[in-house]
């Protein structure tokens, strides 16, 4: 959520405060495929109100969508500091309001900013996009 804060506070400062910024794979979009249907987003919310530390977050696995390397993919599946368990409640749900805010908001940032993110090939994913 580095991006999120990022983008949220350039916003927030005067237009001079901020000359430019660089994000690194932002979480500023939760891609369509990954978001649960518009019934369980409610029910989602409903539940979050009454138990907001229990970790039945409706969540995908998205290991699939960063990397198609095998090799990669292990690593990543076996990093010690990898986080594993779904997240509370409450903290998807302000990652979902978050970045449904960025999404509604984002075409009044007026500092340039570049993305770089991890590209997807077959072969080695250690490689970065270069822009």
């Amino acid at each position: 959520m580095g991006g999120a804060v990022a983008l949220l506070t350039a916003l927030k400062a005067p237009a001079d405060f901020f000359s430019g910024a660089i994000l690194v794979a932002p979480m500023i979009r939760i891609a369509a495929e990954t978001l649960p249907g518009p019934l369980v987003t409610e029910l989602f919310k409903i539940a979050v109100k009454i138990f907001p530390n229990q970790t039945w977050a409706p969540s995908r696995d998205v290991l699939p969508f960063c990397t198609q390397d095998k090799v990669l993919t292990e690593e990543m599946t076996n990093h010690p500091l990898g986080f594993t368990r779904k997240p509370r409640l409450k903290t998807a749900l302000e990652l979902l309001n978050t970045t449904q805010h960025l999404n509604s908001i984002l075409e009044t940032v007026e500092i340039p900013f570049l993305c770089s993110m991890v590209m997807q090939t077959p072969s080695r994913s250690h490689n970065r996009a270069k822009i």
